[in-house]
């Protein structure tokens, strides 16, 4: 399951985290992607998709498989141009709220970072507010998974000087963060638990915990505290988030480069 309020174990525990309450569970036991509340924007889910975006296609399989009897197998074509391929599940930015999203993902053996080195491949998005990227996200790199967060007073894409108040990707004020550290291990599931304290001001919390296929300990691989953990805009500020849609979203997107 990919969203649930969870609550982790202490660093270095043997057993697995306990579900407490679950809000949406974004698996695909199904046999289709009809659990995702907002569908899907792919080439062959048949919903109406941005023409400035190269889409990708969305397979059920049943091998390889995690956990039940199914997974969600994700492609994206080559080409010059933004590539996406993901499901989308509505919800509305909660103020206070403690969010617990547990992810499962698998590379393949075949995996390699889209050129340039340095952009990743978006794998999560979390309470994507169509401001600026997600607040919190997931991006895949030649050797780790980063938790990216892009919050705060934001100027949106498309502008003259599009970007966050607080980002921690390269250049950014907050320091890269791994979820799952290197070396990314190929061919294999991967476990995530990421916590975010949704937040307008510094008590914003990120943390995450990540579990190799195999193993029986999670491991914490992110802490962060002192920070946003949504995003407003000049024109809208933080006051209007509660009244306001978003999105949590799996699946795969890079950009033009």
């Amino acid at each position: 399951a990919f969203l649930k309020r969870l609550r982790p174990s202490a660093p270095g525990a043997v057993t697995a985290p306990e579900v407490d309450k679950v809000w949406f569970t974004g698996d695909f036991e199904t046999g289709d992607h009809s659990q995702w509340t907002w569908g899907a924007q792919c080439a062959n889910t048949g919903l109406p998709s941005s023409t400035s975006i190269v889409r990708g296609t969305l397979s059920i399989v049943q091998d390889p498989v995690a956990s039940g009897r199914y997974a969600a197998r994700f492609d994206l074509p080559a080409a010059s141009a933004r590539t996406a391929c993901e499901t989308l599940s509505k919800r509305t930015p909660a103020v206070g709220t403690d969010d617990y999203y547990g992810l499962l993902v698998r590379f393949p053996e075949s995996w390699r970072e889209p050129s340039p080195a340095g952009w990743g491949l978006g794998i999560a998005q979390l309470n994507f507010q169509n401001i600026w990227g997600a607040p919190v996200g997931l991006a895949a790199h030649a050797d780790d998974v980063a938790l990216v967060v892009l919050s705060g007073l934001c100027t949106p894409a498309g502008t003259s000087n599009p970007g966050c108040a607080n980002e921690s990707i390269p250049g950014g004020n907050i320091a890269p963060m791994a979820a799952i550290p290197a070396p990314l291990a190929l061919g294999t599931w991967h476990a995530l638990i990421v916590h975010v304290r949704w937040a307008t001001d510094a008590s914003g919390v990120v943390e995450a915990w990540h579990r190799p296929e195999g193993a029986t300990t999670w491991r914490k691989t992110v802490s962060l505290r002192g920070y946003p953990t949504l995003q407003w805009t000049a024109e809208e500020g933080p006051e209007a988030i509660a009244t306001g849609n978003s999105s949590d979203k799996i699946g795969a997107y890079r950009g033009a480069a």
